[in-house]
């Protein structure tokens, strides 16, 4: 089968013989489900809607832009509220660089199975934020099922970038490619300012109502001040 066009048919369900190759779909508005084995897809026309309920792509290859078909579905779900009930399995997944919002969307689908993986040739610290509250830092692991690849080896600074007066955060640095897991043996700064050592021997960094600590504690008062930005400095410890 390469040509399949049922744009008006009608059609509720879409699920060819495993390994077909795929050139024209053309699917209608009705379809409920769509179950695709190992196909070969060039390209699929469809305009997803929340009458899909059902979407299972086992080993999919081929040009069609998946994660942007995915994409789509999910926002009409979401528009009908329909994302709880619907179900969506995506195995052998080698995607590259698919933007990371989008990405973490998937977790939005009530009934979600995932395998394979995706890779990025680098991430920023708010996607490295994004991916690990949608997966857990487990999507780093080379073992798992389902995993996030970094091939360009990069230090993340891990905590929140925006803080209110009078609050704190504990900053952490995360390398990828790695498990994703925070490490300690790291030491942080502020730009440009000295440091101090406080009674307890801790080494401090102070830039107008902030203080750093070396061990990545940075607490804030409140001092009605407008918007303050403190340039923060990440240094990896070397032993020996």
């Amino acid at each position: 089968m390469h040509t399949f066009l049922a744009t008006n048919s009608g059609l509720t369900s879409f699920a060819p013989a495993a390994g077909v190759t795929l050139t024209n779909v053309s699917l209608p508005s009705t379809i409920q489900a769509i179950t695709l084995n190992g196909a070969d897809v060039s390209s699929l026309s469809y305009t997803p809607n929340s009458t899909l309920s059902t979407v299972e792509l086992r080993n999919v290859r081929g040009s069609w832009d998946i994660p942007s078909f995915i994409n789509s579905w999910i926002t009409a779900l979401s528009n009908s509220n329909k994302l709880d009930t619907a179900t969506l399995t995506l195995t052998g997944i080698d995607w590259v660089n698919t933007n990371v919002t989008d990405l973490c969307k998937l977790t939005t689908i009530g009934n979600l199975t995932l395998t394979g993986k995706v890779t990025y040739s680098s991430i920023t610290t708010e996607e490295y934020s994004q991916i690990i509250s949608a997966f857990g830092t487990g999507v780093f692991d080379e073992n798992a099922a389902f995993r996030i690849v970094v091939t360009t080896t990069s230090a993340i600074l891990n905590g929140s970038l925006s803080i209110f007066e009078g609050e704190s955060v504990n900053y952490t640095v995360v390398v990828v490619p790695s498990n994703g897991v925070p490490q300690t043996d790291w030491t942080f700064s502020i730009y440009g300012k000295t440091p101090m050592v406080d009674e307890d021997d801790n080494t401090y960094y102070v830039d107008g109502n902030v203080t750093l600590y070396s061990d990545g504690r940075l607490v804030s008062t409140e001092d009605g001040s407008s918007t303050h930005t403190v340039a923060i400095r990440a240094a990896k410890i070397y032993q020996g």
